[in-house]
This record gives C-alpha cells, structure tokens and sequence, in this order.
C-alpha cells in the first residue's frame, strides 16, 4: 500500500473473490466520471475490462452486458454539481440514472455546509453454500481516470453470527446508512432497504487485518455522532507526517501547535507557495513531489501511457513509540475537511518499523521509500501571481454556483413529438423561482447531445428549455450545464452534470435502447459468447471463436454452423448461472419487435431445448 512501486488499480480492486459475484454495491465520491462509473460493472464480471491505462477496453458489447447486469445493484453517491460530461455519443448512461444519488453534506453545528469529499466502496459478495462476503475499499481518490499518485486501503471480511461479531465495523455501518438521507431526492424504497441490510450487516463482518497490521478503526467525519477529531491533544510529543494535495494554515497550526515531535509535510506545490511562513514554521520537512515523478515500473518507452502525475494522496501518520499509527481516506489537511465535510477515514496501527514514517520516507538517496520522489521546499522560494490567484477564485465562485444551480428543484418531461411518432421533446421544468444569480448566463443539453444544442438559459420558472425532436436513445436523465465567469480579462468556465428526475418515458426504454445497442445478429452471437464463457478470457474467446477456427458467425448456415452450440452444451455442465443471464437477454430483447427481429428461429429452438435438458424454470422467450 505504501510502497510507491507497487501499484493497484481502484477497478481491479473491485473483482469478486474467487467464487463469488457480486450482490450489492454501495460507493461514495466527491466527482464522478460516468464513464469510470460505467466500468465498474465490467470489473465485477469475469470480461477482459481494462487496457493499458486501466480504462475500459474498447468491447462495447462486453460493456453493454456487464452494465445491464450490475447497474440496478449499484449505487453511487457524490457531491451534487460534480459529475463529468461523458461522451455525447455514449448511450449507455442510461443505465446509472438510478444509480448515481447527488448528495450534499448536513449543515454542522454553527450551519456551515461543507462538501461530500468520502472515496469509499462497501461490497457485498455472495456464493452459493458460502458465507457471504463484503470488502471495503477506501481510497483517497475520487470515480475518475485520473492518474494521480493516490493511496487504497482494502478490508476484507466474511460475515459472522451477532453472539461472535464484534463492534470495530459499527461506524461503517453507521456510516452506510446516513447515505439515503443526505441525498437531493428521496431514494426508492427497495435501494433504501438494500442498503440499510448492507449498514446493519456490515456490523457483524470480521475484516482480516493486512500483514503486520495489529489494530483497525474507521473514522467517519461529518455525520451525526461523528464530528470528533482524530488528532487530540494527549499526542502532541508523537513526530506526524502529513501528506495532502490541499491544505490549510488553520488545520496545519491545530496539528503542530505545541507538538515536540517532529513534524513534515509533503503537499503539491502551489499550495505550499500560498502558505504564510507562519503556517509552516512548525514544519523540519517540506516538500513537494518531483516534477519528474513517475512510477518506477512505467516502460519509459512507452509513450502513449502516460505516467502517474499529480499528488491526490491523503494520508497521516504518527510515530507513537515502538508502534506508528497511519490516517488513509478522504480528508485533506485542511479545516474544512474535519469540520464541515463528509468524510471518511482508516486508521491502521503497526509497528514504526514497518510502517513508521522513516520507513514511508526511506533513505535518502535510496529508490526504496517515497523520498526519492520528492524535493525540498525552501518557504517563500515561489509566489502566487496574481493570474493564478484570480484564476483559483474564479474556480471556487464556480465552484459555488454550480452547486447552486445543482440544489434547484429541476425535472424533466419526457413527450411524444406530435409530428414524428418515433422521436420525442425533453422539456426542463423547474417548480419554484431561480435564484437571481442563476436566472442567466449559463446553458444546457442533455448529456447525450453535442453541446451545440445547449440552449441558454434566462427564465425564471416553468418551462426552461426545450430539447429535441430526438430518438429515444438520445433522451436521457442527465442535464449537461456550462457556466462562465471572467475577472480581469482571465476567463474560467465549467462544465457538469445533473442527475434530474424524469417522468414520461417509455416503460420499454431500456429494452429498445439495449436492441438498438446490439444492432445486429452478428453482435448478438458475440454477447451470448460472452455471457458463456466463465473467465476473464471471454473476449479474447469471443473473437477467436467468431473469426478463428471456431466459426464464421453466419447465422445464416443455422445454429449448428456457429460456435455457440459447443459452448451452450457445456455451460449446461457447470454454468446454468451463466444460461440463466443468457435467458435473461433473450426475454429482454423479446419485449420489443426490434429486439425480437434480432433472435434466429434456430436459436429459440435450441433454447427450448436446453431448457428442457436442464428442468430449469428459466423464463423462455416466445416464437418469433
């Protein structure tokens, strides 16, 4: 976890163990790139989901399936007004418009909001005859492709019987169940129930320590009954280390002031140049990363990847005599984050030896340890001008307004185009009064238009925008927003995303939209290879058993010409779970005439079948 030449992947984090799949995931962001979101359901199938930069792999087939299997078992809350553009061309979002749940944090005690800030993941795995499983990733890195230097803690841990559980996870549990509440619009009541199991169960889980850690405890910051500070006063003889992309002088003077021991702070470098020298005076060690970091197993020649850059990690630790206690999650060293955010915390306890900060750090001069991609900061050895100040207040007054603009009670209305029956309107309604400050100068579309389309907007209330004529494919839940400012002739815009509720669509959406993804026969046989084959190799076997020695792909010849006869006959073996996704499909695409028009008489036959070797009550789709 520590060492900077080890790398994992928050994806590759996320695979069921072995034997299991997944059976709920609750996850937490500050930003969210949809598209991350939409390969999280690649990692919890057994596809080829990632390329070299961790990103999804180009299958949109494998993408398809995998998020038509997992979205409904997915939900992911972030800081409302913080959601990135996908792609206009990427239809499939569709899928995570019950997914993504835009939160904000509760007002503290003097009625300050802070922001939603946690990085966390509860898992929740099953097996058939197997205890069920969670896993718990916290990281300090937000749903995002970002390639930053960032930190991951993963717990594991199997649930146990009350008489035998013990009360180490209860702040998790506690945790996970303030989640709904915090949310902008009320939540179903079936994803309410769904994580309110996972809360109280995830009380009675035995995570198993990491090798030569001895205690665990989680720190929740910003929900009720836990505000306190981690840091008290009774160690203020322990050396602290703190390294945060973000700080503040107020935070960095409450955690030096009066501490003998010896304090170091690693941060980025424009924020250690906006720190008086008064902040930093308690500091021995100030450093920033290298400009020349990168991760030490990257192959320098190849230069398409492109190298870790950027510090986002968040972490503390103190010396604490033989022993050394480490603070890994959301909270950078700031006031904000340990008074008003919503945060999320892992305090892991080890000996110095192993996980002290001399040990972090490493020798000087040594590849081992982080040192060696550091350098010393001498304070006061660079400014802020004055463009990269009003460009940092620009960003934070955006910042503002689009959580302003986020907060208002916006909905969509989904209508029928009374002059061309297959393509519909979008209408953006809004039920009360904009605030002054937001009634113009900005614009919007949906998010799988073109951002020509954005209409600006300058109403005060009702009907706000109209989009379309367009396909159904194209309507979608997400509202694209771009807002302006300028100061001193700098300009600064932003762009994001709303989740706004949407009343009027079609009851078979999304069983068009998933016939219309498919688009042929040819891609209908390369999904159903997928959903058979029970590895990671998948796609690679899709492709060699399409256009290899396996087949052609012609459905024309019958069903018996193409690979999928061989591998339906041995998934009845060892994979009626996989035949049952396969039965899934085939019901969904029957419920529209494009979807059936897309199933061989053949194929149905051969279905009937197997569903008749297998005595399986699988749901069989009817004759085409």
């Amino acid at each position: 976890m520590l060492d900077p030449r080890e790398r994992a992947l928050l994806l590759e984090s996320l695979r069921p163990p072995e034997g299991y799949r997944l059976d709920r995931a609750v996850g937490t962001s500050y930003s969210l790139d949809l598209l991350a979101l939409l390969t999280a359901p690649l990692a919890f199938t057994f596809f080829d989901w990632e390329d070299q930069d961790g990103k999804p792999a180009a299958d949109p087939v494998a993408l398809l399936e995998s998020v038509r299997r997992h979205a409904d078992r997915i939900h992911l809350f972030c800081q409302t007004g913080e959601i990135k553009l996908p792609p206009p061309s990427q239809r499939l979002v569709a899928y995570l418009e019950r997914s993504v749940v835009p939160v904000q944090a509760p007002a503290n005690r003097q009625g300050q909001r802070g922001i939603f800030h946690p990085k966390v993941w509860l898992l929740r795995y099953v097996a058939e005859n197997e205890p069920v499983c969670y896993r718990l990733i916290c990281a300090t890195r937000n749903l995002t492709f970002d390639r930053s230097w960032d930190i991951v803690c993963c717990l594991d841990g199997e649930l146990v019987e009350r008489t035998r559980a013990i009360a180490v996870a209860k702040p998790i549990g506690e945790f996970i169940a303030a989640l709904p509440d915090l949310a902008l619009r009320q939540m179903d009541d079936v994803a309410r129930a769904e994580i309110e199991r996972m809360a109280s169960e995830v009380q009675r889980v035995r995570f198993e320590l990491p090798q030569e850690i001895e205690e665990v405890s989680f720190w929740p910051l910003g929900i009720e009954g836990y505000r306190r500070f981690p840091f008290d006063a009774e160690r203020s003889a322990r050396p602290l280390l703190i390294m945060a992309p973000f700080v503040s002088s107020e935070l960095l003077a409450r955690l030096t002031e009066d501490r003998r021991g010896v304090c170091t702070l690693i941060s980025r470098p424009e924020q250690l140049a906006s720190l008086p020298h008064d902040a930093v005076s308690g500091f021995r060690g100030l450093f920033a990363l290298s400009n020349g970091a990168e991760d030490p197993e990257e192959d320098r020649e190849d230069a398409e990847r492109s190298p870790l850059a950027g510090l986002h990690a968040k972490l503390f630790i103190e010396d604490d005599g033989w022993d050394a206690r480490l603070y890994v999650g959301s909270a950078n060293a700031t006031s904000a984050a340990f008074e008003r955010n919503v945060e999320f915390m892992v305090e892991l306890k080890g000996k110095r030896k192993d996980f002290g900060i001399d040990t972090f750090l490493g020798e000087e001069g040594k590849k081992e340890g982080l040192r060696a991609l550091l350098e010393p900061w001498q304070a006061g050895e660079r400014a802020i001008s004055e463009e990269e100040a009003i460009q940092q207040a620009l960003d934070q007054e955006l910042a503002m307004l689009r959580r302003l603009i986020a907060e208002q009670p916006f909905s969509l209305q989904c209508l029928p185009d009374p002059t061309e029956s297959s393509r519909y309107l979008v209408e953006l309604r809004t039920a009360s009064q904009l605030p002054g400050r937001i009634r113009t100068g900005w614009s919007c579309w949906l998010a799988t238009q073109h951002e020509e389309a954005g209409i600006a907007i300058d109403g005060t209330e009702g009907v706000l925008a109209r989009f379309g004529p367009i396909d159904l494919s194209s309507v979608s839940a997400f509202l694209a927003c771009r807002i302006s400012l300028s100061r001193k002739g700098i300009p600064r815009e932003s762009r994001f995303v709303l989740n706004v509720s949407i009343e009027g669509l079609p009851e078979d959406r999304l069983d068009r939209l998933l016939a219309s993804q498919i688009q042929d026969r040819d891609r209908l046989l390369r999904l159903l290879l997928l959903l058979l084959q029970p590895d990671g190799s998948a796609t690679a076997f899709a492709d060699a058993m399409l256009h290899g020695e396996g087949g052609t792909g012609d459905w024309g010849h019958g069903i018996g010409a193409t690979p999928l006869f061989e591998v339906l006959v041995r998934a009845t073996v060892d994979g009626k779970e996989r035949i049952a996704e396969m039965g899934r499909l085939l019901s969904d695409l029957q419920r529209t005439e494009e979807g059936r028009a897309l199933i061989p008489d053949a194929l149905l036959g051969l279905w009937k079948e197997v569903s008749k070797v297998l005595g399986e009550e699988h749901e069989r789709p009817r004759s085409a």
